[in-house]
């Protein structure tokens, strides 16, 4: 905890502004009366954040770590799906085609790659997403976004299977 010191020495009033008999306001510290000595006042900054320092443990790690493990685990599946499937999905269909981003198997793949590549990284430099720096949270930050680019036509296609089997499942005989 980072502590700071206010001065204790009287500083010169001007009439009309006796800063003795006054109320303190908020953040103004104790109030310099007779019935109180001018003593040493003693807060916590509250500027300083702890997860601006390097090395602190990140909040909340349980499910912000699952979450991370989560997309990582969605980036490599996306790889080995694209990378399987890619060619097949592109030309297949126009439904299926929205799996890869229209017809871009290959951009989709190297997008996952990378989101994957990243938070792995990030991974192994922060003890398995419990530490963090802000380098550390920017490069986690990218990956995410880079990973809900990649993933976006996947999940666009896995809604509208759902959706189309719950509305036209009935007219099967």
């Amino acid at each position: 905890m980072t502590v700071v010191s206010r001065a204790t020495t009287r500083r010169s009033t001007r009439p009309g502004n006796n800063r003795s008999t006054r109320t303190p306001r908020a953040g103004r510290g104790p109030t310099r009366s007779s019935s109180r000595g001018t003593k040493r006042y003693l807060a916590p900054a509250l500027l300083s954040s702890s997860s601006r320092r390097p090395g602190v443990r990140a909040g909340r790690t349980g499910r912000s770590s699952f979450i991370l493990w989560f997309v990582m685990a969605a980036d490599l599946a996306t790889v080995i799906w694209m990378y399987t499937f890619g060619e097949w999905l592109d030309h297949a269909s126009k439904l299926t085609a929205t799996a890869t981003l229209g017809g871009h198997h290959y951009i989709v793949l190297t997008t996952a790659a990378i989101a994957f590549l990243t938070l792995a990284t990030v991974a192994v430099l922060s003890d398995g997403f419990t530490t963090t720096t802000r380098p550390l949270t920017i490069a986690k930050t990218i990956a995410c976004i880079i990973s809900v680019i990649a993933l976006t036509g996947l999940a666009a296609l896995l809604l509208t299977t759902l959706l189309s089997r719950l509305l036209f499942a009935h007219l099967r005989p």
